[in-house]
């Protein structure tokens, strides 16, 4: 009974449930609830398609994918598949990354707090190899084989650069204590990402190639990550430690 209360909440079609119209009343509410969270969440996505593609782009969403949490800031996890998989759209493939980066942004935000590594020396730098690190627990990385981060900024930010690369792009959305913020990952930051998602030392990562000259520049961009809270200790630091 559930599901099919469910169903008709979403569903265009169906005739007036009550003489009333208290039902439709509140069915248009809901739709308007999830179109405007999607809205608030998919803002380049709606400026790239436009307003009204967008409404009616939201207003098919809506009825083929009903939320599966109260949660209004859940909704639309599953948006860039459904644009992926959306024919009119199939020559704007960059719509989905657009879209995922868009939602790891919000996830980002009311992800987990967690301590940073606290970098305020080289002696407390050195330290940091030797300590089990995992991934901040904001971090989504965005894998594109479109310019999906660059597409995004000229959307956003007044201040983005108008021209767009014609190249894959991998984008690290993650949050700095209260800020969302988002960067191009650098060459060597997928083996370190990799790496760091299964809860490692930054020694252990190196003890598989520690003559490699490549170990510097791992060096270099590990202490970058952790300064930018992007890598974290796994457990909390007691006072007097290194946090």
């Amino acid at each position: 009974m559930q599901a099919s209360f469910a169903h008709a909440l979403l569903e265009t079609d169906l005739p007036e449930v009550d003489e009333h119209g208290r039902f439709n009343v509140y069915r248009n509410n809901l739709r308007i609830t999830l179109r405007n969270a999607l809205r608030t969440t998919f803002p380049a996505v709606e400026k790239l398609v436009g307003e009204d593609y967008f409404s009616a782009l939201t207003l098919l969403y809506v009825e083929r994918h009903p939320p599966r949490s109260p949660i209004m800031t859940e909704y639309g996890h599953d948006f860039a598949a459904f644009l992926s998989g959306f024919s009119p759209l199939s020559d704007y493939p960059y719509l989905a990354d657009v879209a995922r980066l868009e939602f790891a942004r919000v996830q980002a935000y009311h992800a987990a707090d967690t301590h940073n590594f606290r970098m305020d020396s080289e002696a407390s730098a050195i330290a940091a190899l030797d300590i089990r690190a995992m991934l901040h627990p904001s971090v989504t990385v965005v894998v594109s084989e479109n310019p999906a981060l660059s597409i995004w900024r000229a959307q956003l930010e007044p201040d983005a650069t108008p021209l767009i690369p014609d190249a894959t792009e991998t984008a690290i959305i993650w949050r700095q204590d209260d800020l969302v913020t988002e960067m191009l990952a650098h060459a060597d930051d997928a083996l370190l990402l990799r790496h760091f998602a299964q809860s490692q030392t930054f020694a252990a990562l190196i003890s598989e190639f520690p003559d490699d000259p490549s170990v510097a520049t791992l060096i270099a961009r590990f202490i970058n990550l952790a300064i930018a809270g992007i890598i974290v200790p796994t457990h909390t630091p007691i006072e007097g430690e290194m946090k």
